[in-house]
Formats: C-alpha cells, structure tokens, sequence
C-alpha cells in the first residue's frame, strides 16, 4: 500500500500548530545540515508507520526542512532520547507566581489557517 501524498489544507494547518505549539527551533539537529530554524513538522512516529497519526499534533516536532528531508520515514533512525532542555532552549525561563503579571490581550487576529492568536499590549513581566 503507498501512502497517500502529504500537502493540502490539513497538513498546512498540522504544521502551523505544530510549530505553534513547541516553537521554531529544529529539534533534529542533523550535523552539517541543520539550519536550526524549523520551518517544517516532522512526524515523530512516522507516517509509514501509522498512517491513523499524521494530523495528531502531539505526534509532531518542529524540523528544519533539510533535517526533516534527511530524516525521511524514519525508518533507519537510531533511538533518540530527547533532552528537554534542548528541546525548549528557545523559552524564556518563566516568573515565579509572585512575579506574574495577568497579560492584556487588545485583540485576536485569524492567521489564515484557523488558528486565532492573541496580540498583547505591552511588555509581558
């Protein structure tokens, strides 16, 4: 059985929410490929593999294209175990509680793939 071709609308919005959700940073990290900004979703269970996974975005880490292209179906990968702390070296360490301001959201935009984010009015402390 071939897969069917990745693309379209419902992949377009998987990797929006994908890099949404766990940042721009390329979590693959190929030597002497990476650019270090993802700029694609790499399925962490391949899709040759489940095909019942390929829009469920906690099967999904931001890529760059070039390790993601590398990567291909995954089927040769050795086992990877995930830092964390590399995996979120982009976040900025959170405030204690008692350092927490309530954010203002002015108002919310529509980013062309169905996600909705807020614009903040003024430095976040």
């Amino acid at each position: 059985m071939s897969l069917p071709k990745w693309g379209g609308y419902r992949a377009q919005r998987w990797k929006a929410e994908v890099l949404a959700r766990y940042g721009t940073v390329c979590v693959l990290r190929y030597p002497g490929i990476c650019t270090e900004v993802a700029t694609t979703g790499d399925h962490i269970v391949p899709r040759s593999v489940d095909l019942s996974r390929q829009y469920d975005v906690s099967n999904g880490r931001p890529a760059c294209l070039p390790c993601n292209q590398h990567r291909g179906d995954g089927r040769h990968d050795p086992p990877v175990s995930l830092d964390a702390r590399a995996f979120f070296e982009s976040a900025e360490p959170l405030p204690k509680e008692s350092e927490q301001s309530p954010p203002q959201a002015s108002r919310k935009t529509a980013d062309g793939v169905g996600l909705v984010r807020f614009e903040w009015d003024g430095a976040r402390s």
